[in-house]
C-alpha cells in the first residue's frame, strides 16, 4: 500500500511535469490499479530478463530506470483507454430560494463545499448536473461559473433565479428567457450623463448598442428551452401575487445586469429606454462574459419577483419564492428535451 502510494506521487508529478494530458490522464487510482494488475506484476516485478527485485527494494538503478518506463507505459494504455467521463451540466442560483427550488428536481443528490460554497451533484431526468448557490453580484457569478468550468469540466451551463420586471408588460411570475444580456453598470460617467460599454473596453466614442449585448440566442441550451417553452404549464398565479388569475408568459427577450437591486421608476425607465430590457438582475451579464470567454454553452432563465420600481423591496421578499419555482420548472423542461448533447451518467 505505501509502494503503492509513493508510486502514483512520482508518476501524477512526472505526468504534470511532462504535459497537461498526462496530468489528466495519469492519475493516482490509474497507478494504483497498473501496479495491481497481473500484467504489470509478471512484466515488471517477476520477469528474470528485467530484474529480480522490487524497484523500490534494490536492484540497481538501470533496473529502476526500466521498471519507471513500464509503469509510464502501463498506466497510459490503461489511462487511454478508460471512457472519458461526460462532464456534468453546471446550473447556479444566486440566492438560497433560487438552489432550493431546483434542488427539488435532482435525483440521489449529493453534497461537497468547494470554495467555501455547498455544491450539490445529481441527476435532473437522467442528466448529470451540478447546481450551486453562487450568492449575489457580478463578481460571486464569475467566481463561480470558473469553477465549474475548471473544476467540473461543465461545458453547458444554466443560470436560474429572479429579476426585476423592467418591461411595462412583465408581471410577478412572468419568465424571461434571455436572448442577449449586457452589464448596464459599466461604462464611463461624465457631466452630460452616463454611457455604457461592454465589459473590459475602453473608449470614449460612442458605442453602439449592439456591442454591448452577450448573444445567447445561439447557445444550444437556449434552442432546446425555445423548443419546450410552448409546452411548459406554470399554472395559475397564486391568489394575491398579481391582478388577475391569469397564466404566467413565458418570453424570449433582454435582461441587464449590474450590482445594484433596482427599486427605483425613474431607473427602471432608464434600463427600459435605454437597452430595451425586460428584466434587469445582478448575475447573468458576468455569468456571459466568463462563459463565452471559456467557450462554454449557457443560459439565462429568470421570473420577475417584483417591477423594479418603489415597492420592490416589498414585493421581492413576498414573491422571490414562488418565482424562483417558475425558473426550475423551465429547467425541468430544458432537461426533458430530447438532445443529442444531453449528458448522461
Amino acid at each position: 500500500m505505501v509502494i503503492s502510494g509513493v508510486s502514483s506521487i512520482i508518476m501524477v508529478h512526472v505526468a504534470e511535469r511532462v504535459h497537461p494530458f498526462l496530468a489528466r490522464a495519469v492519475t493516482p487510482t490509474v497507478v494504483v490499479d497498473v501496479l495491481r494488475s497481473p500484467l504489470f506484476r509478471s512484466v515488471a516485478w517477476r520477469s528474470p530478463t528485467l530484474f529480480s527485485h522490487h524497484p523500490l527494494m534494490g536492484g540497481g538503478i538501470m533496473r529502476n530506470v526500466l521498471t519507471l518506463g513500464v509503469l509510464v507505459l502501463f498506466s497510459l494504455v490503461v489511462a487511454c483507454s478508460k471512457q472519458p467521463e461526460t462532464p456534468p451540466v453546471g446550473i447556479i442560483g444566486a440566492l438560497p430560494q433560487e438552489v432550493e427550488a431546483v434542488k427539488t428536481l435532482i435525483k440521489t443528490p449529493t453534497e461537497e463545499k468547494v470554495h467555501g460554497k455547498i455544491v450539490t451533484r445529481g441527476t435532473i431526468h437522467g442528466t448529470s448536473v451540478v447546481l450551486v448557490e453562487s450568492g449575489m453580484g457580478k463578481v460571486n457569478a464569475a467566481a463561480t461559473t470558473q469553477m465549474l468550468v475548471t473544476k467540473y469540466g461543465a461545458k453547458e451551463i444554466v443560470f436560474s433565479g429572479v429579476a426585476g420586471g423592467v418591461n411595462p408588460q412583465s408581471e410577478v411570475g412572468d419568465v424571461i428567457i434571455a436572448e442577449q444580456v449586457a452589464q448596464h453598470d459599466y461604462g464611463i460617467v461624465t457631466p452630460a450623463g452616463k454611457k455604457s460599454w461592454r465589459p473590459g473596453t475602453l473608449t470614449f466614442d460612442a458605442v453602439p448598442l449592439s456591442a454591448l449585448w452577450y448573444s445567447l440566442s445561439g447557445s444550444g441550451l437556449f434552442q432546446r428551452l425555445r423548443q419546450v417553452a410552448t409546452n411548459v404549464d406554470l399554472g395559475v398565479v397564486p391568489a394575491g401575487l398579481r391582478e388577475g388569475n391569469e397564466k404566467p408568459s413565458i418570453r424570449f427577450g433582454t435582461v441587464v445586469t449590474g450590482d445594484e437591486f433596482i427599486a427605483s421608476e425613474e431607473k427602471r425607465k432608464w434600463l427600459e429606454t435605454t437597452f430595451g430590457a425586460d428584466a434587469t438582475e445582478m448575475e447573468g451579464g458576468a455569468f456571459a462574459q466568463v462563459c463565452e470567454s471559456n467557450h462554454v454553452d449557457c443560459v439565462i432563465i429568470r421570473t420577475v419577483s417584483d417591477l423594479a420600481n418603489e415597492s420592490s423591496h416589498v414585493d421581492f421578499p413576498k414573491f422571490a419564492t414562488y418565482a424562483a419555482q417558475n425558473s426550475a420548472a423551465m429547467i425541468s423542461a430544458l432537461f426533458q428535451a430530447p438532445s443529442e448533447t444531453k449528458n448522461r451518467p
